[in-house]
């Protein structure tokens, strides 16, 4: 029986009955073997981190520069929040309640609030998705992502 050419077989000089297996596409390269040493991450060790600290969970998968700048940004919101409850939900109290202080407390505290929640579980959603993509590359090529 013979072989069917390959479209690049004679440029490389090899002819159509030439027992070789047919080159492979750079675009997939081969699963390598992973390591011994190099294993997936944890999905569990992963959302427990991101739920105990914003970003840690990004840190443990390998997104350092990511979970810090994350982390940062948690600080702030929580920093922003805290001053904020601090100056304004005082006064609030203070005058009775009126409308304008009510006002005022829930767009400088409450807001923020919820923008921060809201923060927060899209970072352990990111975490999962990062830590997903790491172990998918490591996986498929055997070498860590990043």
């Amino acid at each position: 029986m013979k072989r069917i050419s390959w479209p690049g077989d004679l440029k490389r000089g090899r002819k159509s009955d030439d027992p070789e297996e047919p080159p492979t596409d750079p675009q997939f390269p081969e699963p390598q073997p992973t390591p011994p040493d190099i294993k997936p991450k944890s999905g569990a060790v992963t959302i427990l981190l991101a739920v105990l600290l914003c970003g840690a969970g990004h840190i443990y998968a390998g997104q350092v520069r990511r979970g810090l700048i994350l982390l940062g940004i948690s600080v702030a919101i929580v920093a922003a929040v805290s001053v904020m409850g601090g100056v304004v939900a005082p006064a609030v109290f203070e005058a009775g309640g009126s409308m304008a202080t009510v006002g005022s407390f829930l767009a400088t505290t409450l807001a923020p609030m919820v923008g921060g929640l809201a923060f927060y579980a899209w970072t352990i959603y990111d975490a999962w998705k990062v830590h997903s993509r790491y172990n998918a590359v490591l996986a498929k090529t055997g070498v860590p992502p990043w």
